[in-house]
């Protein structure tokens, strides 16, 4: 029986793991997305194209222990649940999409997202210290939401209408022409641009500027 009991604890063991050896690139063939959601140190480029295309290209004992899965049209991205770590990562997750609605980072990422115009709604969450920049794009509609230290850099991308929410000392800066709701709980600080009408509330010693 203890020597049951010792396998049991072993295999649910988590480990940390040191990135090394060989660089390689790996093609992936999943099911159709509009949204993704990353966990962990993980780098992620999004740009629009007709067809879609995935590849993912790091040390090759990382690639082994990253996993993708598509569930209702979201990709999710992470390292395997037996990893507790990951030191020296340098995995980068290159994908071609039609359209893009929604990112969502977990931990120390960043995710790009370039050149997509003409989406009805763009929706960005940061839960810890992960960077979203946006490049060259263009919405109706922006939701953006950071819960920790993180960064949402959209002051490339055109939207007329933005919701945004801070928890913490996160930042956020964007262009809005027409109406910007801003909910601050802590330091966070948004930046705009554009002449909008204002709805801001803060909590704490956070602040509301423009570019």
């Amino acid at each position: 029986m203890i020597l049951s009991l010792s396998a049991i604890f072993s295999s649910c063991e988590k480990i940390s793991i040191y990135g090394q050896g060989n660089t390689i690139t790996v093609q992936k063939n999943l099911p159709s997305f509009d949204a993704v959601e990353t966990f962990g140190d993980i780098r992620v480029r999004i740009v629009q194209g007709n067809q879609e295309d995935i590849s993912i290209t790091g040390f090759e004992n990382l690639l082994a222990v990253t996993e993708t899965e598509v569930k209702n049209g979201l990709l999710r991205i992470k390292f395997s649940d037996n990893i507790r770590n990951v030191i020296n990562s340098n995995v980068v997750v290159n994908i071609i999409l039609p359209n893009i609605k929604a990112g969502t980072m977990h931990g120390n990422g960043d995710m790009q997202i370039s050149n997509f115009t003409g989406g009805d709604s763009l929706s960005l969450k940061v839960n810890g210290n992960a960077d979203i920049t946006v490049r060259s794009s263009v919405y109706d509609l922006a939701l953006m939401d950071v819960n920790g230290n993180g960064k949402i850099n959209c002051r490339d991308l055109q939207t007329l209408n933005a919701s945004l929410v801070i928890h913490g000392n996160g930042d956020i800066a964007l262009q809005c022409s027409d109406n910007l709701k801003a909910r601050i709980y802590g330091n966070g600080i948004v930046r705009y641009s554009g002449n909008p009408v204002l709805d801001v509330q803060i909590s704490g010693n956070g602040h509301v500027l423009r570019l």
